[in-house]
């Protein structure tokens, strides 16, 4: 399976800052525009967040956030083409595959720890 297909497996979100009218953020307007409906088919799961601002000034970023503890890793892209930005969000994935993962909880971890704690704490409590 290539790549793009398994973003969600090492992103947890992607973030595009960009203003769409400036031409500092021309190539990432232009990724946008051509290639998120084909991403979001592919990994419907993961979050893809397209946030524009009207400041001529802004500075377009592309942030991937991965599933250890909220990193993150934030890359300016003021005048990039549409296959360099391509170019990194595979970079981007590539880095969230090299970190570990978390393994998902079972909710009822929590409900048997108190339980065990509770009756360890009442039971071995100092006696006065």
């Amino acid at each position: 399976m290539p790549w793009r297909a398994k973003l969600s497996q090492s992103v947890r979100e992607f973030r595009f800052l960009l203003n769409p009218r400036a031409p500092s953020s021309a190539g990432l307007s232009s990724f946008i525009s051509n290639n998120y409906p084909f991403f979001k088919t592919l990994n419907p799961d993961l979050n893809f967040l397209v946030r524009e601002y009207p400041d001529d000034d802004y500075i377009p970023t592309v942030t991937a956030e991965y599933d250890d503890f909220g990193e993150e890793h934030s890359v300016n892209v003021t005048g990039f083409t549409e296959k360099q930005i391509f170019n990194l969000m595979k970079e981007m994935h590539e880095i969230g595959l090299k970190k570990p993962t978390t393994a998902p909880r079972d909710p009822l971890d929590d409900i048997v720890g108190e339980r065990l704690f509770t009756a360890y704490s009442v039971e071995n409590e100092p006696k006065e």
